[in-house]
């Protein structure tokens, strides 16, 4: 696992955000941020962004006072390489969760959800995160 990957957990449930923590935490991840509204998890995101620490982003469905959509896309429109995963109650048949994942959203996690699932998820970002840091290494070393 990736000790050092930042994660930023957007959560209004208390309950929610320290079970997503305590999994990752088992998970050996370490840089785990946790806010309960969207302005300080922007904040804390445009910070770790700026210091090229881009963090994997598990983003609440239902934020109180907060239109998910757009939060989603400034999310984005900052960093579009941004990996967000929507945890939510909702189903996958949602018009809102059809748009996030049509429109880029890395993952959908349906809440209740068990330590096994998202121990999977994240093994798959790990591999993803490998592959992909192997090509940028072969396209720099390898150029033409």
């Amino acid at each position: 696992m990736e000790e050092n990957q930042d994660i930023l957990i957007i959560e209004d449930s208390q309950a929610t955000a320290n079970l997503i923590s305590n999994y990752l935490k088992i998970l050996n991840y370490k840089e785990i941020h946790t806010y309960n509204d969207s302005k300080a998890g922007i904040k804390k995101f445009l910070e770790l962004s700026s210091s090229d620490r881009l963090p994997l982003v598990f983003l609440d469905y239902y934020l109180p006072e907060t239109d998910i959509i757009s939060l989603f896309d400034q999310f984005l429109e900052i960093e579009p390489e941004t990996k967000i995963i929507i945890n939510t109650v909702a189903g996958k048949e949602d018009d809102g969760i059809k748009y996030l994942i049509q429109h880029g959203a890395y993952h959908y996690l349906q809440k209740p959800f068990s330590f096994e699932n998202l121990k999977e998820m994240m093994n798959t970002f790990e591999k993803e995160q490998s592959t992909d840091l192997a090509k940028r290494w072969l396209e720099l070393n390898f150029q033409h």
